[in-house]
């Protein structure tokens, strides 16, 4: 039996695409999956197309979103509420994109069990991770949710909500004095 911590963290990553584009191809006629392979794009390994019916062309191309995709080896699958670390800048990066990101992540054991988790990281879930942390940590926590393994179109609807409040939150108006301000000065730059 292999022992836990062997895996490097491109082995991690590679195990997880592999594992959510199973489940999406499986479970999913209308997604189509974009993962780059040995990614080193430094926020996102690559987007899920949502297509408007299982005819996969340009003409039925509905919308896509952003994903980025972690692996982790555990000891054990518990049932227990899960956690996920992810370094400040990271998060930072993500909410001056504006446009979010779905946070994709597969937990496995040595002997390839394994359990599919998500977090939305759109604006509004970004400032609420980000509202109370100390200026000098470098990583924070959030939670993550459970996807239902081998449930048809668990992950289309994740992915419909995703699509659909972010279109919602980009469209929200700014609330902050100071970005008003700042709005004004660039366009007048122009």
């Amino acid at each position: 039996m292999l022992k836990i911590g062997i895996y490097t963290a491109d082995d991690s990553e590679g195990i997880a695409k592999t594992k959510f584009e199973s489940e999406i191809y499986e479970n999913n006629n209308t997604l189509k999956p974009f993962f780059s392979d040995n990614d080193k794009t430094p926020l996102w390994d690559g987007q899920i197309f949502i297509y408007k019916s299982t005819e996969k062309k340009i003409d039925n191309w509905d919308d896509k979103l952003n994903v980025q995709i972690k692996g982790r080896n555990v000891k054990s699958l518990s049932e227990s509420r899960k956690t996920f670390s992810l370094e400040v800048n990271k998060l930072k990066a993500y909410q001056r994109d504006g446009r979010g990101t779905l946070f994709l992540i597969c937990l496995y054991t040595d002997n390839m069990d394994y359990k599919l988790f998500y977090r939305n990281l759109l604006p509004v879930d970004l400032d609420s991770i980000l509202e109370d942390i100390d200026e000098t940590k470098t990583t924070t926590s959030f939670e993550i949710y459970p996807i239902n393994k081998g449930q048809k179109n668990a992950i289309l609807q994740i992915c419909l909500n995703f699509v659909q409040n972010a279109k919602k939150q980009i469209n929200t108006e700014i609330k902050n004095i100071e970005e008003i301000k700042n709005i004004k000065e660039i366009n007048s730059h122009f």
